[in-house]
């Protein structure tokens, strides 16, 4: 019973759940110890991923608030509950991005078909990132996006083509790329996608109840009717097939208009067999339906803007921009983004009288404290998430290897 006791009294202290589960029942001692020993005597900022059944069953990680170069950050992960692939892939770097380049890298890859697209994008759009920033003499401006998804890009169609033969569906799978870096006071958000990055700022120094929000991320989902009149424009005569409650399929495949990959959607080259008869396309693809461009928006920085949503659309689908930004305002920092992905999982549930909630979703939330960062040091280290790569085997299995 007192071990029971110590035991609540460290999670309710140091993070966790009480029905927590990391493989084998329950949250080790050692993670817990771990943690007191980190508070009492200090040491690297807490970065431990935790596995946890929520309370619908899915496969739950979240990774503790956290330390970045000018804040703190919360970050957590949802998979589908029947221990199948989960196709959402997230990273976080923060200290050097590159050479003489300090700053905060986020991305949310939110893969479809498969974890390959979205596996691919995050093990070579950073490196194409910081290539970029080469190519502008280390500057950071909308041209170093821009590069670094058109070379993801084309590496993942040449990645198509070597393997045509022996795997044709990689040309059906893709990836939607959401990014947020923050240099020198200024935000970036390139998208591709229906992820979403939203802002909360409090204007003029303004109290909690004047909070302001604001999405820094175009959608490209055929659900809008801007994304369904410009594939129209450009694509005459393409077909969008209704699914009702306002959804829709682009020649009745996918619902984004912008993405990495889907390259059968792209170069006719892979509109044809071996490529699964059910995706060749009748009329002959003369230029991408699908593209891979983001829209890059800026914002400046300053002491109105606290913190800024990342997430996939599982996040959206079942919450506009002011509930979520709500959730995190009026709850602990600490497990905020693991709050509303819990919200998220009930409200969809509910919606769809579902005792489970089936679909892959990723949040990262970074909380802006002190946007005059000093460089990465001891106290402010290097950061570098990838999408919990190191636990994909101990927390998910197989069916988070590599396709």
């Amino acid at each position: 019973m007192a071990c029971n006791f110590l035991r609540r009294l460290l999670l309710e202290c140091f993070g966790g759940e009480l029905n927590n589960t990391n493989g084998n029942g329950n949250m080790s001692g050692s993670l817990l110890l771990r943690r007191f020993m980190l508070a009492c005597f200090g040491g690297e900022p807490q970065r431990t991923e935790t596995s946890c059944e929520g309370s619908s069953g899915n496969t739950f990680i979240q990774l503790g608030l956290t330390r970045h170069m000018y804040g703190m950050f919360s970050m957590a992960v949802v998979g589908p509950p029947d221990n199948s692939q989960n196709e959402d892939r997230c990273q976080l770097v923060s200290g050097s991005l590159t050479d003489g380049v300090d700053g905060v890298f986020v991305g949310i890859y939110d893969g479809h078909g498969g974890t390959t697209c979205s596996q691919f994008v995050l093990d070579h759009l950073l490196n194409n990132f910081k290539g970029a920033i080469a190519n502008q003499n280390g500057l950071i401006n909308a041209e170093v996006f821009q590069e670094a998804y058109h070379r993801t890009e084309l590496m993942f169609v040449n990645h198509v083509r070597t393997n045509w033969h022996n795997k044709p569906q990689l040309a059906v799978l893709g990836s939607c790329c959401l990014v947020g870096v923050v240099f020198n006071n200024v935000l970036y958000v390139a998208n591709a996608g229906d992820s979403r990055a939203v802002l909360a700022r409090w204007p003029n120094g303004s109290g909690l109840d004047d909070m302001e929000v604001i999405q820094l991320s175009v959608d490209y989902n055929a659900k809008h009717i801007e994304r369904r009149n410009e594939v129209c424009e450009e694509h005459p005569g393409t077909n969008l097939f209704p699914e009702g409650e306002g959804s829709f399929l682009l020649r009745g495949s996918i619902h984004v208009t912008r993405a990495i990959g889907h390259v059968y959607l792209k170069y006719e080259e892979f509109n044809r067999a071996p490529l699964p008869a059910e995706y060749i396309q009748e009329e002959p693809i003369v230029q991408p339906i699908v593209k891979a461009e983001p829209t890059v928006r800026t914002h400046q920085l300053g002491p109105d803007d606290r913190f800024i949503i990342f997430a996939s659309d599982g996040l959206w689908d079942v919450m506009n921009n002011k509930q979520a930004a709500d959730l995190v305002k009026n709850n602990p920092r600490n497990g905020a983004a693991a709050k509303l992905m819990r919200e998220a999982m009930k409200i969809t549930a509910s919606k769809y009288d579902m005792e489970e909630y089936h679909n892959d979703m990723s949040i990262v939330i970074l909380f802006f404290d002190n946007l005059q960062a000093p460089a990465p040091s001891a106290e402010n280290p290097l950061i570098d998430l990838n999408a919990f790569k190191e636990y994909h085997v101990t927390l998910f299995g197989a069916n988070w290897s590599r396709e």
